[in-house]
């Protein structure tokens, strides 16, 4: 399913709530188990790419370890996303900040509601990025490495818990996507989640724009 199928499904006739933009309702299983981890902010794709090894949900260290803390990104985080995408995806109102993360070596943008468990991250890695770099990263993973074929370039996802990572490698730009919603296991956010990177690649620079 295309992301305009995901999203054109999920707001078909949704009520509204003000202008915070179109409230939904994930038809997703209430039978599976609760998630484990905490939410995103420290995807496997962050510990790999700067050799950190931080547990899931773990929150990025604000110091200032990488030469390029304060440069900006190859591509802006906060410009691939809309706030209603991810809103329809979490079914909760947002707030977005930009930040630095993985001590300045990535730029990330943090998309959090009222519930400490629903929120999503978009991040940017901000050197360039070859395929067999990004090859050799997605291996660290082992079978926890899920290939994305319609996305390309060795596009993969990872789970843990409740937390879901989509990682693509665009134009040499490497870029994350972690998505948790509270009281939803990773498996049943993974399509979500991969609708929101569709919607998120379309944006680069070099790509056509998302309708």
């Amino acid at each position: 399913m295309s992301s305009n199928e995901w999203f054109a499904r999920r707001t078909a006739g949704a009520p509204r709530l003000g202008v915070l933009g179109v409230v939904v309702s994930l038809a997703l299983a209430c039978t599976a188990a609760p998630p484990n981890a905490t939410g995103p902010g420290s995807s496997p794709s962050a510990a790999a790419s700067t050799g950190e090894s931080l547990p899931p949900g773990a929150s990025p260290t604000p110091a200032a370890t990488s030469p390029l803390y304060g440069q900006p990104p190859p591509v802006d985080p906060c410009s691939l996303l809309t706030d209603g995408e991810v809103r329809t995806v979490l079914s909760e109102s947002t707030t977005r900040a930009p930040q630095e993360t993985s001590g300045g070596a990535a730029a990330s943008c943090i998309y959090t509601t009222d519930k400490p468990l629903s929120r999503v991250a978009v991040t940017v890695i901000k050197t360039v990025q070859t395929p067999l770099g990004f090859a050799r990263r997605r291996e660290t993973f082992g079978n926890a490495v899920r290939t994305i074929p319609a996305m390309g370039d060795g596009a993969y996802v990872i789970i843990f818990g409740g937390t879901v990572t989509v990682t693509v490698l665009k134009d040499g730009v490497e870029l994350y996507i972690d998505v948790s919603k509270d009281g939803r296991t990773g498996e049943q956010i993974l399509e979500p989640a991969l609708a929101l990177m569709e919607r998120a690649v379309t944006r680069f620079p070099t790509a056509s724009p998302a309708p």
